[in-house]
């Protein structure tokens, strides 16, 4: 089940991601704004801390160059559309497994517990967690190292990026009571500033030490005997 729910988390939460980066300098994005709105609730409903994005949204149209009253005004009737359907669901069947599935989601993330003691963790997804906040934290500092020199595109995306990163990290550290996190979308961050580095500025280069190299004929005219020496 753990891994369905990460699944279907990564997919929805993939997906408005990559409309808001497609929201890019393009002031008429209101489609894209409404789907990324509608993508996040569905991911809510099934990790209620994806729920936490939406400001992270918001302030990204004004970092991308697309924010204007359309573009938010869209992203909040998403809310309330998806919001009105749940409501449907919950008051006409109350028992029905869906309604019982995000009523205990949304109960047991009100309840945060921590990712210490370990014993409560599976193993792999402590070793997932630690190797993908690794090499997250490693090109988020890769990329800070080098954040003037880089182009705008890259810079805007970058500080997209860094909340839904961290905000994912923090829901890892301090998961729901009954385990619910946002693990995959952990990795998918991690992925997508690794692949973002590099696309910007290639392959690290491994710089070897100099070594003095003395070429054959200096050594040669270093033993050659002086001929007009008496």
């Amino acid at each position: 089940m753990f891994l369905v729910r990460q699944a279907i988390l990564l997919v929805l939460v993939g997906a408005a991601f990559a409309l808001l980066l497609g929201t890019y300098r393009k002031q008429n994005a209101v489609e894209e704004s409404f789907l990324c709105g509608v993508l996040l609730m569905l991911a809510g409903c099934v990790v209620p801390d994806a729920l936490l994005f939406f400001p992270v949204v918001w302030w990204s149209f004004t970092v991308l160059w697309s924010d204007n009253l359309r573009v938010y005004l869209a992203s909040v009737c998403a809310i309330l559309l998806v919001s009105f359907y749940v409501a449907i669901l919950w008051f006409i069947w109350p028992d029905s497994t869906t309604a019982l599935f995000v009523q205990d989601n949304i109960y047991n993330a009100l309840a945060r517990t921590t990712i210490y003691p370990f014993g409560n963790v599976p193993a792999g997804q402590l070793i997932v967690a630690a190797v993908a906040a690794f090499f997250g934290l490693w090109s988020l500092f890769a990329h800070l190292s080098r954040y003037t020199r880089a182009n705008v595109r890259t810079q805007n995306f970058l500080l997209v990026t860094i909340p839904f990163f961290l905000l994912s990290l923090l829901s890892v550290i301090f998961p729901a009571a009954n385990g619910n996190n946002m693990l995959s979308v952990l990795v998918g961050m991690a992925l997508f500033l690794i692949g973002l580095y590099l696309k910007a500025y290639g392959f690290p280069r491994i710089r070897l030490p100099k070594r003095q190299r003395t070429s054959a004929s200096n050594r040669k005219w270093k033993h050659r005997k002086n001929p007009y020496k008496m």
